[in-house]
């Protein structure tokens, strides 16, 4: 029989304290024999684990709705926050992991989208990204929010945080200049200015047992199952994918929303997901004051539509690597190019912080790294010459990508081989 592992996690409990944390400690327990267990203490949840996950991807124990809290102006960027309830999340050093789970004293999981408001590329790298909440004028939480991928909410900064009570609280997201990734296209010139981001947003009692009630937990034998969850849709109502995922709630004015239909048959990547959108607030900060906003989600391109002459999409430890080869001139490189763009496999979503170099290094004339294109989207980028005269290419991959991870991503794309592409002309387009 499969081991079940529950957490009795933080969940809003039958009266919300005035102060301090608003659930109690979350403890431990093994079950080896009911798989029907329940927790007995007042105000906890039960969050069911895999004790052996398989190394790749996979659909979670459960799905937790979110609370939308509207888009906002950052300058020439977008942000929009969301929160759910708090829950485990994995950090990335090298190839290992580092579980963190909720702390006795986390009310909320906070986390939010950023992109470039012109081209709808979502910001995939962290230019300093800070976070500071605060009630009555006092600040609870002051911290630099993890880089993160789920398989809902796809790249985005997030964290636990504890807050004070009920109430309103004051939020304030600040976001340094886009430096460390080479911008392309439209978005060349931009994103030069450190920015911020401010709304408020209330907590209630109410609000809290209503997102507990909105766990939706799968059933125990497709836990593990070779699939993802869908993006989150944040415009339609009562939309459900294949993981039968919960309702997305909604802040104010704003819409409610679930995911869209996925197709998860694919062997590397999921159909085109709409754009999300979200309604809009009438807030006296920075809040987009139009009738609908989209709220991107962090797709890598199909690879037959990524620029150039697609020369494969191998897949390492579960990373699908689209190589695509743009010859002579462009706006990508003055020599031919060398388009590298690694994604998971059904959502096709980012996988930044990731190092990489390219055999044989003879060819390579620049390592232009890390690169934002409006429709090339996040990707790697390596100037090249004379690559038809190498029999293959090899992408190697020096270091995995360094994000954090929810559940369902932290087992796979950490133990990543190279990968070797036929060399351009002798490639067959897929």
């Amino acid at each position: 029989m499969r081991r079940r592992r529950f957490v009795f996690a933080a969940a809003a409990s039958a009266t919300l304290p005035v102060a301090g944390c608003l659930h109690e400690p979350e403890t431990e327990e093994v079950d080896d024999e009911a798989d029907d267990a329940e927790p007995e203490e007042e105000g906890l949840r039960t969050i069911p684990v895999m004790d052996d996950p398989p190394s790749r991807v996979y659909l979670p124990t459960h799905r937790d709705p979110m609370e939308m809290l509207g888009v906002y102006e950052a300058g020439d960027l977008r942000v929009a926050p969301m929160y759910t309830l708090p829950h485990r999340f994995w950090l990335v050093n090298g190839t290992r992991t580092e579980e963190v789970e909720p702390a006795a004293d986390d009310t909320l999981h906070f986390m939010f989208t950023v992109w470039d408001h012109e081209s709808g590329v979502v910001l995939s790298e962290d230019p300093g990204v800070s976070l500071e909440i605060t009630k009555d004028d006092e600040t609870v939480v002051d911290r630099n929010p993890w880089t993160m991928v789920s398989q809902t909410m796809g790249f985005h900064f997030g964290d636990n945080v504890p807050l004070d009570g009920p109430g309103t609280y004051d939020v304030e997201v600040e976001i340094g200049s886009v430096e460390g990734v080479r911008k392309l296209g439209d978005i060349d010139g931009r994103l030069q200015d450190a920015v911020s981001a401010e709304l408020s947003f209330e907590v209630t009692q109410e609000g809290l047992r209503d997102l507990v009630d909105g766990v939706e937990y799968f059933p125990e034998d497709r836990w593990g199952a070779e699939e993802a969850l869908p993006p989150m849709h944040h415009g339609d109502h009562d939309s459900h994918g294949d993981g039968g995922v919960s309702d997305v709630h909604s802040h104010g004015d704003g819409t409610n929303g679930g995911p869209e239909d996925g197709d998860h048959g694919d062997e590397h990547h999921q159909e085109d997901e709409e754009h999300h959108e979200d309604g809009d607030h009438d807030d006296e900060h920075h809040q987009e004051d139009h009738g609908h906003v989209e709220i991107p989600y962090s797709h890598a391109p199909e690879p037959n539509d990524l620029p150039g002459e697609l020369l494969a999409t191998p897949s390492s430890d579960d990373a699908v690597v689209a190589v695509s080869y743009v010859e002579g001139s462009s706006r990508f490189a003055n020599d031919d190019y060398l388009l590298v763009s690694p994604r998971t496999p059904y959502n096709r979503c980012i996988l930044p912080a990731t190092n990489l170099s390219l055999e044989p290094e003879d060819h390579v004339v620049e390592d232009h790294g890390a690169s934002l294109d409006p429709d090339a989207g996040f990707h790697y980028g390596f100037e090249v010459e004379a690559l038809y005269d190498a029999e293959d290419v090899e992408v190697v991959v020096e270091t995995p990508p360094q994000v954090s991870r929810h559940m369902g991503y932290e087992t796979a794309f950490l133990e990543m081989d190279s990968v070797t592409v036929e060399s351009p002309g002798s490639a067959s387009t897929e």
